[in-house]
């Protein structure tokens, strides 16, 4: 559900697959230099695809404001999304590999769900999969690249860089 004010202009698929492709080439450079942390180097990617995509749909001024502090439910999600002023969801990043499922969650994964499940319209994503938590009747599930093997991304992309550009 959008905000009342919100009106998202119909993205065409290939103006999606150009910022899927582009968001991808930017974690395959980030991946290249090696060194930091692999759940930093998708951070910056991605808030250009979330700006690429807002932009595409005619959201206008979306901001994605990082390790948001919710004291009552003793989280930090990455990431709370405004649009326009108002704040419509969070974003949790996992490390890549994590998948983007709670279901399959372990340990501190796991107990962090279960607080960030309580919140309304959470995106997770560990980079290649994106997962969207919008309503009770739980997840709607996309990926961001079919030919991505279930290997952990950063081992992936050592070997195949290109696939994150095609």
């Amino acid at each position: 559900m959008t905000h009342p004010s919100v009106r998202l202009t119909p993205v065409p698929p290939p103006q999606l697959a150009a910022a899927v492709a582009s968001y991808g080439a930017a974690i395959a450079a980030k991946f290249s230099v090696g060194g930091g942390e692999p759940e930093d180097h998708l951070r910056s990617p991605f808030e250009q695809l979330l700006a690429d995509v807002a932009a595409l749909a005619g959201l206008g001024n979306v901001v994605a404001s990082g390790e948001h502090h919710l004291a009552d439910e003793r989280i930090r999600p990455d990431y709370a999304v405004h649009v326009g002023g108002t704040l419509i969801g969070f974003v949790e990043i996992k490390a890549p590999g994590k998948g983007a499922e709670p279901a399959r969650f372990k340990g501190h994964d796991k107990r962090q769900w279960e607080r960030l499940a309580c919140l309304p319209n959470v995106l997770y994503s560990d980079g290649q999969s994106f997962g969207l938590y919008a309503t009770a009747s739980g997840w709607a599930r996309w990926s961001a690249s079919s030919a991505m093997s279930r290997r952990p991304v950063g081992r992936w992309l050592r070997r195949r860089p290109e696939a994150w550009s095609a």
